[in-house]
């Protein structure tokens, strides 16, 4: 069964004087028990200062999950514990969040996935992941397109449509992004596909989660709506359900395109909710025969 993760970003501040501070690592609640991750590139805290010693601060990491349990333990369920917890080191905890894992290896997943975005020095070049291609996503977009609510190629959120594939951060792309008091954002996982695993199955809807995830920080303040929209035969639903069950759990709603019913729901509520598109430029003038004068018949 799915179990869910919260995490924090582990911040190291300098000085209160000199206000610097650089993500080093990661703080998880695994199902109540408490692990830490550390950046295998710390050298970069010498650029605060050249007295620092990374394996001083990689101690001081690991040493985290003893002091929070002597502080009462659970800090993401105690705030108070956390903010004993940076008052006791030179840690600050920030970014905090959750993922959904249903095996060890997803759990891996998920936390390695977080360290490059978070906490890893980012590389010269960082292009968006390019997500497999998918039948479930081209229906999804057709579905859209009949309805006349897909933003143009120049057009972005403040249109009030229904982007495609739009980048709430680098290296993370959304399937589908509509605003309209609320951000709706639309994931998607294509189970139907012979060549498809169930574990790349259980790896994405894990990723949609943290796609999830980043859409709360990326828009702040504003209100988000996550939909995670799957298709898959009978058996593979029946596996891929305690994920799916997490997802739910953590406030996306499911969607199974399989189901008419769920499919007719889902796009009647993004027409109510979304600006179509104004067809009147592009639309031909069309006049009858009998409104034209005899001279324009031939």
């Amino acid at each position: 069964m799915a179990k869910s993760c919260k995490f924090a970003v582990i911040k190291f501040a300098s000085h209160a004087q000199r206000d610097e501070r650089l993500n080093v690592g990661l703080l998880v609640d695994r199902d109540g028990v408490l692990e830490v991750f550390h950046s295998n590139k710390l050298d970069k805290l010498r650029a605060i200062s050249a007295a620092i010693e990374p394996a001083d601060i990689i101690s001081d990491i690991v040493e985290l999950p003893d002091l929070a349990n002597k502080l009462g333990g659970r800090p993401f369920e105690n705030s108070k514990v956390l903010e004993n917890l940076s008052n006791l080191t030179s840690f600050s905890f920030v970014q905090q969040g959750s993922f959904d894992c249903s095996t060890n290896e997803i759990y891996l997943y998920c936390v390695s996935d977080l360290l490059r975005r978070y906490v890893e020095p980012e590389p010269a070049v960082l292009r968006p992941v390019k997500k497999r291609s998918s039948k479930l996503r081209q229906d999804i977009r057709k579905a859209l397109l009949s309805e006349k609510i897909m933003a143009r190629r120049e057009e972005g959120l403040d249109s009030h449509r229904v982007i495609y594939k739009h980048e709430l951060s680098q290296g993370v792309v959304a399937d589908f992004v509509l605003q309209n008091g609320a951000m709706h954002v639309v994931e998607s996982v294509d189970a139907t596909s012979d060549s498809v695993s169930l574990h790349r199955c259980l790896y994405e809807i894990a990723m949609s989660a943290l796609t999830f995830e980043h859409a709360r920080i990326n828009f702040e303040n504003q209100h988000v709506r996550p939909r995670l929209i799957y298709s898959s035969n009978a058996e593979i639903e029946a596996a891929i359900s305690p994920s799916l069950y997490a997802a739910q759990h953590q406030g996306a709603e499911v969607i199974n395109w399989e189901s008419a019913e769920q499919r007719a729901k889902f796009i009647t509520n993004f027409v109510s909710l979304a600006e179509p598109v104004d067809t009147a430029e592009t639309r031909p003038s069309l006049f009858h025969a009998s409104a034209l004068p005899t001279r324009k018949l031939n």
